[in-house]
């Protein structure tokens, strides 16, 4: 229903809200809120649906009572329930993983682009320049040419948490 962290920072402590301890990872925790997970193809929508409608007739009822509700939404839902529009600045809040790897590959088109356009080199001088442009992987030695992310952008493997 919620998005999860991959590998969960703290599920080895057990946690009491009052009614009794939990197991670890009984509850979902995120730094960044409650966020909607994606569904996969074939999963129970209806399901998810029905769940969905009933969280929201619970706090629109506990709004109509002028009750408070704490609830760790993150604040690209919070924007898109108010009506706005979400937009790619909206990435990080949501996966600090993915918006991290979008900013570097958009950071590195954005070099590509200034290569191309700097008029003080020449054709080889400038293909040369994008050639050495390379994509790092944090914490690794590995690299990607510019010229083949797209190989790496094609295939998505499956993920851990929602298949």
């Amino acid at each position: 229903l919620w998005l999860c962290n991959k590998k969960p920072t703290d599920l080895t402590r057990e946690i009491d809200l009052g009614r009794g301890e939990k197991p670890p990872g009984y509850y979902v925790q995120r730094p960044q809120g409650l966020y909607p997970a994606p569904l996969r193809e074939g999963s129970h929508v209806e399901e998810v649906v029905t769940l969905f409608h009933d969280f929201g007739v619970f706090v629109a009822k506990s709004f109509q009572d002028s009750r408070l509700v704490d609830l760790p939404l993150s604040r690209p839902l919070l924007k898109w329930m108010c009506g706005k529009p979400l937009d790619t600045s909206d990435i990080p809040d949501v996966d600090p993983f993915l918006g991290d790897f979008l900013k570097r590959v958009s950071d590195l088109v954005l070099q590509e682009h200034l290569l191309e356009e700097d008029v003080s080199l020449t054709s080889e001088q400038c293909a040369a320049a994008v050639a050495q442009l390379v994509l790092k992987y944090p914490g690794t030695d590995t690299a990607c040419r510019l010229e083949d992310l797209d190989m790496y952008m094609v295939y998505l493997p499956s993920s851990s948490v929602h298949g």
